[in-house]
């Protein structure tokens, strides 16, 4: 838990403009481990905001699916690109072109495509 919220803090003095998402994917990165990577069972654009107003079963999926998520991105970009991303967005730069900055595809692009098999 430790890890957790301390990744939570280390985001958030980055940049507060961070998806949902990826804040607690990469919180879950950095404290836990699944032993099974899921695709995109709930929208990513859903997770934007918080996940207070998810219920039951589809909190579990939340998390697991941001986990997932991040650490495609790491994996793939590597965690450098995750602080890219926080540092344009903390400039104010569009959602969009941070991401297309940190990992060459825009953010709707990748929300469109990653985990959709």
């Amino acid at each position: 838990m430790l890890f957790h919220e301390y990744t939570h803090a280390v985001v958030h003095s980055l940049t507060p403009r961070c998806p949902s998402w990826i804040h607690e994917g990469l919180a879950e990165h950095f404290s836990t481990h699944y032993p099974k990577k899921i695709g995109q069972v709930i929208p990513l654009n859903y997770l934007e905001k918080s996940f207070s107003r998810l219920r039951g079963e589809n909190v579990r999926i939340a998390y697991r699916e941001s986990y997932s998520a991040v650490s495609y991105l790491i994996e793939k970009y590597g965690l450098f690109r995750i602080k890219e991303l926080f540092l344009s967005l903390s400039k104010g730069t569009d959602i969009n072109q941070a991401f297309r900055d940190a990992f060459s595809i825009t953010y709707n692009e990748f929300i469109s495509v990653w985990g959709k098999n």
